[in-house]
């Protein structure tokens, strides 16, 4: 949820940031909802191990689809964007700091 909710400024328009939030924690109570229903009724079926295999195979798709995603997002070779920091807060652009 922390992890959304961070990328969630740099996807939307600042115009709506809450209508994204209330998209995003919607979208996480609804599948709450949907995934205790279906584990719920794959533990009483199966046993505990089935039910927790089915989370672990959904969190290895949704891993799979943001990889995916995310490499379809930026042209081979693209430069990460150096972010500035706010102006006024006495730090330098990330891409100006110096090990």
């Amino acid at each position: 949820m922390r992890a959304a909710a961070g990328l969630s400024p740099a996807l939307v328009p600042t115009t709506r940031p809450a209508e994204s939030m209330a998209l995003l924690t919607s979208a996480v109570v609804g599948g709450q909802a949907l995934s205790l229903a279906v584990s719920g009724r794959l533990a009483e079926a199966y046993g505990p191990s089935d039910a927790f295999g089915v989370a672990t195979g959904a969190a290895v798709l949704i891993l799979g689809i943001a990889l995916a995603t995310r490499a379809m997002s930026r042209p081979p070779g693209a430069a990460t964007p150096a972010v500035a920091a706010p102006a006024g807060s006495g730090r330098r652009a990330s891409a100006d700091r110096r090990p």
